[in-house]
C-alpha cells in the first residue's frame, strides 16, 4: 500500500477513515488485494486478534451514537475490506464523533 501512493498506510488492522476514504487508498486497494491477505485463509486471513479489534471498534461505534454501525462481515477466504461499511454517513456528525472517540475501524 506504501509503494502505491499510500505512504502512511498503518501496520495494523485499524485504517484511520480518512486515508480509506481517500482515492488513493481505494486505487492501491484494488492494486494489492492479493497481499493484503495472502492466500485467504481463516477470517479473510485476518488474525482473530484483528477480529476482535474491529468487533470492539463496531461495539464502541455503537455506544458512541451510530447505532445501526455494523458488526464486521469478514468473510471466510480473501481480503477484508477495511473502509467504513455501506449505508454508514461518514460526513454525519454522530459519525465524526464516534470515529473521534473510537479511532478508524
Amino acid at each position: 500500500m506504501r509503494s502505491h501512493a499510500v505512504p502512511n498506510f498503518p501496520d495494523g488492522p485499524n485504517v484511520p477513515d480518512g486515508i480509506a476514504q481517500s482515492p488513493a487508498f481505494q486505487k492501491a486497494a484494488q492494486t494489492c488485494r492479493s497481499k493484503l491477505q495472502p492466500g485467504g485463509g481463516p477470517h479473510g486471513g485476518i488474525s482473530e486478534s484483528a477480529r476482535l479489534s474491529l468487533l470492539h471498534h463496531a461495539q464502541c461505534m455503537r455506544a458512541h451514537g451510530v447505532p445501526n454501525y455494523p458488526d464486521p462481515t469478514i468473510p471466510s477466504h480473501g481480503p477484508y475490506d477495511f473502509g467504513p461499511p455501506p449505508g454508514i454517513n461518514t460526513n454525519a456528525p454522530a459519525f465524526q464523533h464516534a470515529t473521534a472517540e473510537c479511532g478508524g475501524p
